[in-house]
């Protein structure tokens, strides 16, 4: 493993986002002893790919085309911005923001992530025969954002988190890339739940007094 090679040593937390939820739950089922918890960001779960369905496929194959093509430089940075929260953040410089477009424009929408997609259900259904992993501590931040494009999708991380032993969650007012948009909330509140201190180590749910924050156990 390379993060062993690097002198890194396990156990590990992972902290997948979106389609890379599936990639850490295997991982959780196939190396145990190696996964100390997941820190979930709005990630999928075997449940949660029915509630996004084909909605991206299509227009994720349209600008495969339009980047291949290098027409991504003429679409107006406000509208990149929209699909990009990370260019609204003050913590970048404007050389930061250069450099960020640059990658986007010679990174964004390959093949590798055309084929990801395509393997969805694949990995999905490979997931989902495995046993759920319910003694791996888990919790999730779930974007609301998501849901208003894909109906289910926060019933269906609630459903998986439901399963697990130590299973916690977080609703945020924000976007799918919710790690764009509230950083410093997630990772402070991430450290408690790994620490087991904070409102992660209290018992039951509720709302917090932030209204765009919503902690509770996990079903």
């Amino acid at each position: 493993m390379p993060l062993r090679l690097s002198g890194e040593k396990g156990p590990y937390i992972l902290v997948p986002h979106s389609m890379s939820g599936l990639e850490a739950l295997y991982w959780a089922q196939e190396y145990p002893d190696e996964v100390k918890a997941i820190v979930g960001l709005d990630p999928l779960t075997p449940e949660s790919v029915e509630a996004i369905g084909d909605l991206h496929k299509g227009r994720l194959y349209f600008m495969h085309v339009v980047a291949r093509t290098g027409l991504t430089r003429f679409i107006p940075e406000p509208e990149i911005g929209e699909q990009l929260p990370l260019m609204k953040s003050a913590e970048l410089s404007a050389e930061d923001n250069e450099t960020y477009m640059a990658v986007f424009y010679r990174s964004t929408f390959t093949k590798d992530m055309l084929r990801e997609v395509g393997s969805l259900r694949t990995n999905a259904a490979m997931v989902a025969e495995n046993p759920v992993p319910t003694d791996t501590p888990m919790v999730f931040f779930i974007s609301q954002g998501q849901e208003e494009v894909a109906p289910g999708w926060k019933k269906a991380l609630y459903d998986y988190l439901s399963q697990i032993t130590t299973g916690k969650s977080m609703e945020l007012e924000t976007g799918h890339y919710l790690h764009y948009e509230e950083s410093e909330l997630i990772a402070e509140e991430a450290g408690k739940f790994i620490t087991g201190t904070g409102r992660f180590a209290e018992k039951g749910s509720g709302k917090s007094e932030g209204g765009n924050r919503n902690p509770g156990e996990g079903g």
